[in-house]
């Protein structure tokens, strides 16, 4: 007998037989569980956003018009309060009206919505509606007043536009005692050195909201309406009604279909500022560089209240 076989025999006759081959582990069934159930959408912070909407011509032709806002998200369970601060208007034909103007003044919303808090939640905010240089009972809905006939006359008066609207916001700055918000126009018309306005901003979107700070999403409705109320020439001086009504007639209405949203979270000491220096990087989530204070936005606090 071969040595091989001899000591196979013999291990047989002892017991010695081969051990079975365990079968391979089942790595899928058995992986440890990596998920992160802990980790909940919290849009309490404050958010960079971006509307690019198309702006229809009385003729019919189509150009992009891009708003930007910084808003102050409270989350409460599913709801969602916002503070919002337009941070530049182009108004076309008319005047682009920037921060220092528009930073001081806010839009409130109590109606912004979840439909759960994990990942790719589902984020609806209804319409949020801004008006500067007019006090309305209805922001929404009530018509925005298209001259300077009717003045506040006092603290309750609605459907009227506002005197001595300041630049600020009636923050301390003084006016120039002149209905509605004074913009700088100096040399886009010539002696003109400031136009007055009214104007109403709104808009409303869908998004979906991811871990990853984004919300994107559409726009499902925006407008846009402004009004010359008055102006002063190069000498501060007052325009004549007739003067008025040449600049309230060098811009058509604006009329916006919906279009694309995007936005992305940022520290709560983000400024509007910031977010025009350098808008793509603000959009993904990187800080730009400090631009400077907008009013009460660097200071805002948690609840929404001016510092």
């Amino acid at each position: 007998m071969r040595p091989a076989i001899a000591l196979a025999a013999a291990l047989g006759a002892l017991g010695c037989t081969k051990a079975p081959v365990a079968a391979a582990p089942d790595l899928a069934a058995n992986a440890p569980d990596l998920s992160l159930p802990g980790l909940n959408i919290n849009l309490s912070t404050k958010v960079a956003s971006e509307l690019q909407v198309d702006l229809v011509s009385d003729g019919g032709a189509v150009a992009p018009l891009t708003l930007r806002f910084v808003w102050v998200a409270v989350q409460d369970q599913l709801t969602v309060y916002g503070t919002w601060m337009l941070c530049d208007l182009p108004i076309p034909g008319l005047v682009d009206v920037p921060v220092d103007v528009l930073g001081n003044y806010v839009a409130m919303s109590n109606d912004g919505a979840l439909d759960g808090t994990g990942d790719g939640a589902h984020f609806t905010q209804p319409a949020v509606v801004e008006v500067v240089g007019a006090r309305l009972a209805d922001p929404a809905t009530d018509p925005l007043p298209k001259d300077a006939s009717k003045v506040c006359a006092g603290d309750s008066d609605t459907g009227c536009v506002i005197a001595g609207a300041a630049a600020d916001g009636g923050m301390g700055l003084p006016s120039d005692g002149l209905p509605g918000v004074p913009v700088d126009v100096k040399g886009m018309w010539p002696g003109v050195a400031t136009i007055n306005l009214d104007l109403r901003v709104s808009f409303a979107f869908d998004a979906t909201v991811t871990l990853a700070g984004r919300l994107d999403g559409a726009v499902t409705s925006a407008a846009v309406e402004a009004h010359v109320l008055a102006c002063r020439h190069d000498d501060q001086s007052a325009c004549s009604p007739a003067e008025v009504a040449r600049l309230e007639a060098a811009h058509a209405p604006l009329t916006l279909k919906p279009g694309r949203l995007r936005s992305h979270v940022q520290n709560f000491y983000f400024t509007c500022s910031q977010y025009l220096a350098d808008p793509e990087s603000a959009l993904s989530g990187v800080e730009p560089p400090d631009g400077g204070v907008d009013g009460w936005v660097a200071d805002l606090g948690a609840s929404g209240d001016a510092k």
